[in-house]
């Protein structure tokens, strides 16, 4: 009932909405609409209310809602239906508790995360209502073994997204992305199924927005960044995560098609490590490899230490630790 409030006073943003009005639309009582306006103002929105004149929604909340991000939005299907939280364990998790009920495409985005993470379990911190932290549910009819291309799917889509905003990212096989040489996103990607069909592929996204130097610690400021920090002013999350959203669709449905060059392309021209030594590091192994190119199945191709090429499929690559 509070988005429903919410959305009446969103449409009318240049006036007053009486709280009768809202009674007899909503079928509610004028005691319950001010219930409702008192919750939406502890959520961050800015409401005046008059005697005789009704309520005005002056200001709105720093929130991921439906209603926040919607003017933004042109897609058919991704991220049309959304279900925000305030605070959970992590988006991935909640995908994977949910998916049986969720529509293709569905977004689950929360405002903090209290066990957030990235690959190989390794926390992903973020302060609350600052960043992105989403995963978006599919439910993909396609071959499993065009999942592995997933990964840079997403990274090519982050690419154009940051773009779309003149900031020049690179991107770090196989799921980060670096800005001035320090990580500003990161894609987990996580899938269930068997060699028949794919249940559920969650793509997690956690991307650094608004980040002050001071959220976070001493280490964590060496090796990551945030868009604030880098052009000393704040962007809106709700148009950042809505132009991904658009440009999701769009290479996804692509990519479903069988089209995944423009994916690939994005990937191999703005890579921060193909003709770079960099250290590779798998299954507890660690080799000094020049990375040589990325593979059309998003694997990577590199020369190691005997001057002789292999086909790494999943790993770490470092830059830092050479």
């Amino acid at each position: 009932m509070k988005e429903k409030i919410l959305n009446i006073l969103l449409k009318n943003k240049s006036t007053y909405t009486s709280g009768e009005f809202l009674s007899g639309q909503l079928n509610i009582s004028r005691a319950a609409i001010w219930k409702h306006i008192k919750s939406l103002r502890e959520d961050g929105y800015t409401i005046e209310s008059y005697p005789r004149k009704g309520y005005k929604l002056i200001t709105s909340a720093n929130l991921l809602t439906k209603e926040e991000i919607s003017p933004y939005l042109k897609t058919k299907f991704i991220g049309r239906n959304l279900l925000h939280f305030d605070t959970i364990d992590s988006t991935n998790t909640k995908a994977k508790e949910l998916w049986r009920d969720l529509e293709n495409g569905t977004l689950i985005v929360s405002e903090f995360q209290k066990s957030g993470r990235g690959r190989l379990g390794r926390p992903w911190c973020s302060s609350p209502r600052k960043n992105i932290l989403c995963s978006i549910v599919l439910k993909p009819n396609m071959d499993i073994k065009e999942i592995p291309k997933v990964t840079s799917l997403v990274a090519a889509v982050l690419y154009k997204t940051f773009n779309d905003f003149s900031i020049d990212v690179k991107i770090k096989w196989p799921n980060d992305l670096f800005l001035n040489s320090k990580k500003i996103a990161g894609i987990l990607t996580e899938m269930s199924g068997d060699m028949d069909s794919i249940n559920y592929l969650i793509i997690g996204i956690g991307i650094n927005i608004n980040s002050t130097l001071t959220d976070f610690n001493e280490e964590i400021n060496k090796i990551a960044t945030s868009l604030n920090i880098e052009y000393g002013h704040e962007f809106s999350r709700q148009e950042f995560l809505a132009k991904f959203l658009n440009n999701f669709e769009e290479f996804w449905t692509n990519f479903t098609n069988g089209n995944f060059k423009e994916a690939l392309t994005i990937c191999r021209e703005n890579s921060n490590i193909i003709n770079k030594d960099v250290l590779l590091i798998s299954r507890g192994v660690s080799e000094s490899v020049t990375v040589l190119n990325l593979n059309d199945d998003s694997s990577l191709l590199v020369l190691d230490s005997n001057n002789k090429e292999k086909t790494i499929f999943s790993g770490e690559i470092s830059i830092r630790n050479l």
